[in-house]
C-alpha cells in the first residue's frame, strides 16, 4: 500500500455511474433559470468571480448545476476543488520556495443563516464528488469538528509496543471535514485550554499532530486533511475571541468565500449523473494519474514560470503588503494559489502547473481576497480599542499605553497605531522639545458618539 495514496489499485479509469441514493433521477433536460447564470452571481453581488476561475472539468460541472440551483457559483466551486484536492492525497508533491506543498485546502463559507445557501452548494455536488471514490467518500468524511485531539485520533498512527501492536491507527490518513456550525468551533477555539485551533493550524502546515493526554498519547504524521466550514458574518463578529485568531494564523489558512443566493429556482430538478459522465471521466482519469506519479513532484512549464516570475507578475502581486486585519487574513496568498493551481492541474491529468491553471487558481483567490475585504471591512480589535481609548482627543504613547490598562504587548500596540495611521485614522508625532523623544497620537478628525470615524467632523485645532 502506498502511503501517499492508500487506495492506488483502485480503478479510477470511469467509475459506476448509478446515481447515490440521495440522487434522484429524472426525465427531461433541466429548466434554465434566466435569473440564475455564472453572469448574474446573485442579483446584488457584491463581488463577482471571473471566468477564468472555471476552468477544466470542475468549471464545467459548475456550469452544468448553475441553472438548476440557487447555490452561489464560488461555493459550488469551492465544494469540488476542496473534495477533489483530499482525494488526490499527497500526491504529486509541489513547492512554495523552500516550502512543500500537498493539494490541502480550508475553505469557509461566509453567508447568511438561509439566504446564503452554503449547505445547498454541497448538495448539489456531493453526489458527483461520491461517485469519484466511493470509498474515500464513506471511509475519509467527517460531518464536524469537535476537540484537536479528536482530529489527531480520526488519523492516528500505528502504535506499537516493540512487537507488540498496541493500536492498528488509521491507514488512510485522507480526512474531509464538513462543518457547518463552525462558529461553535470559534467558541470553543477560545477557551483555554481548548487546542482545536491549533490542530487545524498544523494540520494545514503538515506538521506532525500528537495528543498531550497523559494516559494515552497518539500521534499523526503524513496525514491530509481538507475542511470546509460554515459560518455567518454575525457569528465572526461575535465569537472571533478578541481578535486574536485574525492574527495567530488561524484566519490566513482559510478562503473566505462570500456565498449569497443566486437567483431564484422554486422547484430545482434533481442532479442527475448521467449528465456528468464526461468530466467525471475526467477528473477520474486525473486521480489515475496522480496515483501512477505518486511520488514525482509536480512541476511548471515554462510559460507558468514566467507568469509567475516575471517582474510585476503574479509572485509581485500576491506578495503585496497588506496593512492590518486585510493583510493579516490573506498573508498566504502565495502558497494558497499555488495549491490550487495544482488541483486545477491535476484534475487535467497534466504532470504540469501550466499558466491556465495559475491564472484559474489566482480568479479564485481574487474572489477570495474580495470576500475578505466585505466579511472583514473594518479596523483590527487593537486598533478599535485604541481608537476608542483615544476618543477623539491627542495623547502620548505612554498615556495611552495607561488608559489600555498598562497590560498591552509592546508590538501589538504598535501594530494597532500603525492600522490606524495607515487608514488615515490619526498622526504620530515626535515631540522635539521633550527631554527624552515623546510620541504623540493625534486623532486626524474626531470620533463620532459610536466610536466611528467621521470624515465630515472638523480637524482639531
Amino acid at each position: 500500500m502506498n502511503k501517499h495514496f492508500p487506495n492506488e489499485n483502485q480503478n479510477y479509469q470511469l467509475m459506476d455511474l448509478e446515481p447515490p441514493s440521495f440522487i434522484l433521477n429524472g426525465n427531461g433536460s433541466p429548466a434554465i433559470n434566466s435569473l440564475n447564470s455564472l453572469n448574474s452571481q446573485g442579483r446584488n453581488s457584491k463581488v463577482r468571480l471571473s471566468e477564468k476561475a472555471f476552468y477544466g472539468p470542475i468549471g464545467s460541472i459548475v456550469k452544468k448545476i448553475d441553472p438548476q440551483t440557487e447555490a452561489h457559483p464560488a461555493a459550488l466551486l469551492v465544494n469540488l476543488l476542496v473534495p477533489y484536492g483530499n482525494i488526490l492525497g499527497r500526491s504529486r508533491p509541489h513547492y512554495a520556495g523552500q516550502s512543500k506543498q500537498h493539494t490541502k485546502l480550508f475553505a469557509m463559507l461566509v453567508g447568511r443563516t438561509a439566504n446564503g445557501r452554503k449547505g445547498t452548494s454541497w448538495d448539489a455536488v456531493r453526489g458527483i464528488v461520491e461517485a469519484l471514490d466511493p470509498d474515500w467518500y464513506l471511509n475519509c468524511r467527517e460531518k464536524g469538528i469537535s476537540t484537536g485531539e479528536g482530529i489527531i485520533h480520526r488519523i492516528r498512527d500505528r502504535e506499537c509496543d516493540g512487537a507488540d501492536v498496541i493500536d492498528d491507527g488509521v491507514s488512510d490518513k485522507r480526512l474531509f471535514i464538513v462543518e457547518s456550525e463552525f462558529g461553535g468551533v470559534l467558541k470553543r477555539g477560545g477557551r483555554e485550554g481548548n487546542t482545536v485551533s491549533q490542530t487545524i493550524r498544523d494540520c494545514w502546515d503538515d506538521e506532525p499532530l500528537s495528543t498531550l493526554t497523559k494516559n494515552k498519547r497518539e500521534r499523526a504524521t503524513d496525514h491530509h486533511v481538507s475542511i470546509i466550514g460554515h459560518v455567518t458574518k454575525h457569528e465572526l463578529d461575535q465569537l472571533m475571541a478578541k481578535g486574536s485568531d485574525h492574527f495567530n494564523g488561524f484566519a490566513n489558512r482559510f478562503l473566505w468565500i462570500h456565498t449569497e443566493r443566486s437567483g431564484r429556482v422554486p422547484r430545482p430538478n434533481p442532479i442527475r449523473l448521467e449528465d456528468f459522465t464526461a468530466e467525471i471521466k475526467e477528473l477520474s482519469l486525473g486521480i489515475s494519474m496522480a496515483v501512477k506519479h505518486c511520488d514525482e513532484e509536480l512541476n511548471w512549464t515554462q510559460s507558468a514560470q514566467d507568469l509567475w516570475d516575471e517582474e510585476g507578475g503574479l509572485y509581485d502581486e500576491l506578495s503585496e503588503e497588506i496593512p492590518g486585519l486585510l493583510g493579516a487574513v490573506q498573508g498566504r496568498a502565495l502558497p494558497m494559489v499555488i495549491r490550487i493551481a495544482a488541483i486545477y492541474a491535476m484534475a487535467d491529468g497534466s504532470s504540469f502547473i501550466d499558466c491556465q491553471h495559475l491564472e484559474a487558481a489566482k480568479a479564485l483567490w481574487d474572489y477570495s481576497s474580495a470576500s475578505t475585504r466585505l466579511i472583514f471591512k473594518g479596523l483590527s480589535p487593537m486598533a478599535r480599542k485604541i481608537q476608542d481609548r483615544i476618543d477623539g482627543s491627542e495623547c502620548s504613547k505612554t498615556e495611552l499605553h495607561r488608559k489600555l490598562g498598562g497590560h498591552v504587548d509592546k508590538c501589538d500596540l504598535d501594530d494597532g497605531l500603525r492600522e490606524l495611521k495607515e487608514h488615515g485614522k490619526i498622526e504620530i508625532i515626535i515631540d522635539p522639545t521633550a527631554k527624552k523623544p515623546k510620541t504623540i497620537i493625534k486623532p486626524v478628525c474626531e470620533f463620532n458618539e459610536f466610536n466611528e470615524f467621521n470624515p465630515d467632523t472638523p480637524r482639531n485645532a
